[in-house]
């Protein structure tokens, strides 16, 4: 993540493209991956979480009673939000931390064990915020692409 300054009411660091490239590059290939051994987990956690949440929602409200229709996706893929943003926020917040500058994941457990572990949901209902309606766009979404493919639900 670039850091320009701007948020702290300051002159940006770089004057373009070009010299943040020239600046990054200095500290090389480790300074352009920081944070992507976490953002790759975070990515496995969010797909894993959302999509078989998801299906188990879906099962879950069909032994309900709910029919396979609209009213059955958005409740299933808004429920199916909700956990994999719960699950990926801990993620979410290391990667944070270790991409802001000079942290390490020393100082993720020093934070754990000062603050406790809500320390790791910091910016949860910002997530959400987030996750909720691309979650209950895209899946429906893809329900829809499904039936119109002539793929039977689950």
């Amino acid at each position: 993540v670039l850091r320009t300054g701007l948020r702290r009411g300051r002159r940006p660091r770089y004057s373009g493209a070009w010299d943040a490239f020239r600046k990054i590059s200095v500290g090389g290939a480790p300074d352009l991956y920081r944070g992507a051994t976490v953002t790759v987990i975070r990515a496995a956690m969010l797909s894993s979480s959302q999509l078989g949440s998801y299906d188990a929602t879906k099962t879950g409200l069909r032994g309900m009673g709910w029919d396979e229709g609209p009213q059955q996706h958005f409740m299933a893929s808004l429920i199916s939000g909700i956990i994999a943003q719960t699950v990926v926020q801990p993620a979410d917040t290391i990667r944070s931390f270790l991409m802001h500058g000079r942290h390490t994941l020393w100082g993720v457990g020093e934070n754990v064990r000062v603050e406790g572990l809500l320390w790791l949901y910091r910016g949860y209902w910002a997530g959400i915020s987030r996750q909720g309606p691309i979650m209950v766009l895209q899946m429906p979404l893809v329900e829809q692409i499904r039936q119109l493919l002539g793929v039977k639900p689950i």
